[in-house]
């Protein structure tokens, strides 16, 4: 809701300190999970849990090491909540990352450590919607389709990506 009216997806960059919040629960939260426990059984929910939190943390988050923790995260959940499946959406979310990364250049100074910065990400790399559709010729195969809307121009940019 607090970014609705925001025309920037840099705009997100103020919520950093509540990613990393919500990521450092998350970690408690899978702590006690079927999968520290020794098992790999997947639960599954109707209910919303950890997983969309996680999801719009990978998609939002610019600061590349609190979106990688996200992302293993979401690898490491053995759950399905609903629709959320955390090992699917840790795949095509990887994708949807280094999409962004690789739009980023490399050599700007929002690096540090080899960790990209949200500064780091120029807002022409940063995707505001992204969708998933399967490959009906290529069965196990993913395509990301992933988007964003120049205001100043009043044009919508799509890139596509299509991965195992």
């Amino acid at each position: 809701m607090q970014t609705y009216l925001d025309t920037s997806e840099s705009e997100c960059d103020r919520f950093i300190p509540m990613f990393r919040h919500i990521i450092r629960l998350a970690e408690s939260v899978l702590k006690t999970g079927p999968s520290s426990n020794g098992t790999s059984k997947i639960t599954f929910t109707l209910e919303s849990g950890i997983l969309p939190s996680l999801f719009l943390i990978t998609l939002k988050c610019r600061d590349s090491g609190l979106r990688r923790r996200a992302l293993s995260l979401l690898g490491e959940s053995y759950c399905q909540e609903g629709m959320w499946e955390g090992a699917l959406l840790a795949k095509f979310m990887k994708e949807v990352i280094d999409m962004e990364e690789d739009l980023s250049d490399p050599h700007r100074t929002g690096r540090a450590d080899g960790n990209l910065k949200a500064e780091g990400v120029p807002e022409e790399a940063r995707f505001s919607d992204v969708a998933l559709a399967g490959c009906e010729d290529m069965p196990g195969w993913g395509r990301l389709v992933a988007g964003r809307y120049v205001h100043s121009s009043a044009e919508a940019v799509l890139r596509e990506r299509v991965f195992v």
